[in-house]
């Protein structure tokens, strides 16, 4: 497994994409090679400054107008792999500071050792924020909904079932102190396939048909999370966090994993946003799972088994070994449009 730093956060998924550009379209390739450099050699020199709470996704924001771009990498994950997660994200708010809908899509590139590597459009969702009280007092509601994935494997991940999510979120200020408690829950909707007409159409045509995964049970997911934020100035606050989960890998529980899985999971992160201009905001944390289990390699399993020694248990259950989140938002001010609007009501 490669060393994961600042500078391979980005290059090898974005470094295939551009020869793919490039092979295609010489002269798009440079254009596209030319726009993306430029955006990252504007953006991580920040980034290693300055960032924002994203680790946490149960942590509600307050609702705003805004769109976001965020980059995930689990370095160390399962089957010798990399994952990379970027999502787009939209938000509206109708009311702003109370009540917003929002949209996020993913994909998700694994970067693998002695496979090829691949890349997956994963579980878009949409959501609701409403948010009563916050000033000194915080209190919020969320609620969403997971689309299907569809049954084309080859362009999405396997996630093609319909879940819903509910989050409460409580706090206070104290000062230049938040201190924030949520908690969410995560009911995943499965139905048995059945064969029908439209498994001869194309994959965009064939519409929702949940699939069942052999030797995988959807699971209800409960997490509990906490956070400590500290509002440095105006433009630059960080943040620590706790995060309790079961069961351990979220909703797809793998049923021969039952006696070895633990049941719980666990995590700490840090945290930093930043406020580069009054519109758009940076933020990078860090995450960690606490739970490392021990693992013990097959030629040690073989040379104890040969000798007749005992084989200590294999407790590999860390999901990765460190997460690193960078995003981009750009919050656009709908104050003004709502006073003319009362203005022209009047």
């Amino acid at each position: 497994m490669r060393q994961l730093t600042m500078k391979s956060l980005y290059a090898t998924p974005l470094r295939k994409w551009i020869q793919k550009q490039w092979a295609s379209k010489p002269k798009r390739g440079l254009k596209t090679a030319a726009a993306v450099l430029t955006i990252c050699g504007f953006a991580l020199p920040l980034l290693a400054h300055h960032d924002q709470p994203a680790s946490s996704a149960d942590r509600l924001s307050i609702p705003e107008t805004r769109i976001g771009i965020s980059t995930d990498a689990q370095r160390g994950a399962a089957d010798n792999r990399n994952i990379y997660s970027t999502t787009l994200s939209g938000e509206y708010a109708f009311v702003p500071g109370k009540f917003s809908a929002s949209i996020s899509a993913p994909y998700i590139y694994f970067d693998q050792k002695e496979r090829s590597d691949a890349g997956r459009y994963g579980k878009p969702r949409a959501a609701a924020t409403y948010m009563p009280y916050n000033s000194q007092f915080i209190l919020g509601f969320r609620g969403s909904i997971g689309f299907p994935t569809g049954p084309d494997t080859d362009h999405f991940t396997t996630e093609d079932y319909w879940d819903g999510g509910i989050t409460a979120q409580t706090g206070f200020r104290l000062k230049s102190f938040v201190f924030l408690v949520s908690g969410s829950g995560l009911f995943p909707q499965a139905h048995t396939p059945k064969k029908t007409e439209n498994d001869e159409l194309p994959w965009y045509l064939q519409g929702v048909r949940p699939r069942t995964i052999r030797e995988i049970e959807l699971k209800k997911v409960t997490t509990w999370a906490g956070q400590i934020g500290w509002d440095f100035s105006s433009r630059f606050s960080t943040f620590v966090g706790y995060t309790y989960r079961t069961p351990y890998a979220g909703t797809e529980f793998v049923t021969h994993h039952a006696a070895t899985v633990p049941s719980i999971y666990r995590e700490v992160s840090v945290g930093a946003t930043t406020q580069v201009t009054d519109s758009l905001f940076f933020s990078l944390d860090y995450r960690y799972p606490l739970y490392r289990g021990n693992h013990v390699p097959v030629a040690e399993k073989l040379t104890r088994a040969y000798l007749k020694l005992s084989i200590p248990d294999d407790k590999e259950y860390k999901l990765f070994h460190e997460s690193w989140t960078i995003a981009a938002t750009w919050r656009f001010d709908t104050s003004d449009s709502d006073k003319e609007s009362e203005k022209d009501s009047e």
